[in-house]
């Protein structure tokens, strides 16, 4: 496991997606951080996998500035960075992190999709990476491998979920921005600013 502490540059998926930042807080006592029972609470799970505090970074005229807003970060997802030798332009998450698309997708987030109806969007409730899950409610049956997971996914419309739960394989998904443009969605983020 890499060696991140408190005052590290770090890149890492989040709720928001891809963020960089510096940690603040390493819980190393365990907890939730976050508003619980919000789509922004992370469960700490110590000691190989606490919930961290980070700074939130934003890259401009190529250096890394600080923002007014912390984010919670799992320390499994994050990964060390040289602050003065990173650059965010022109790079994708496989280039970040090291890994696909596959495996940027996780429980709790909001994805979009090709649909018949034109664009749809949900929260993802589960990641198929072995085995197969029938959705509810009707004669569909979808299965994932660790090459190819797939996700069960709740419909939502207008903002709202809707109880309907869909399946799509990950590679067909994006992962949603936040609605705040220019910033972070504030609900449920620690503003130390």
């Amino acid at each position: 496991m890499e060696n991140i502490n408190e005052g590290s540059f770090v890149m890492g998926t989040t709720s928001e997606g891809i963020v960089h930042g510096v940690v603040e807080h390493i819980m190393i006592e365990g907890g939730v951080y976050g508003v619980p029972g919000t789509e922004y609470a992370i469960q700490s799970m110590p000691p190989e996998n606490p919930a961290m505090a980070v700074r939130i970074y934003k890259e401009e005229d190529g250096k890394w500035k600080p923002t007014a807003y912390s984010i919670g970060m799992m320390y499994k997802d994050a990964e060390a960075q040289d602050i003065n030798d990173h650059q965010m332009e022109n790079k994708t998450i496989k280039d970040y992190h090291g890994m696909g698309k596959a495996e940027s997708v996780r429980v709790g987030q909001m994805v979009s999709w090709n649909s018949s109806g034109g664009r749809a969007e949900g929260k993802v409730r589960r990641v198929l990476r072995s085995g197969s899950y029938k959705v509810p409610n009707s004669d569909f049956t979808i299965s994932g491998t660790e090459d190819s997971p797939a996700a069960v996914i709740e419909l939502y419309r207008d903002g709202k979920p809707t109880k309907i739960i869909v399946g799509h394989k990950v590679e067909t998904l994006s992962v949603k921005k936040s609605l705040w443009l220019g910033s972070f969605d504030p609900r449920g983020i620690s503003k130390n600013g």
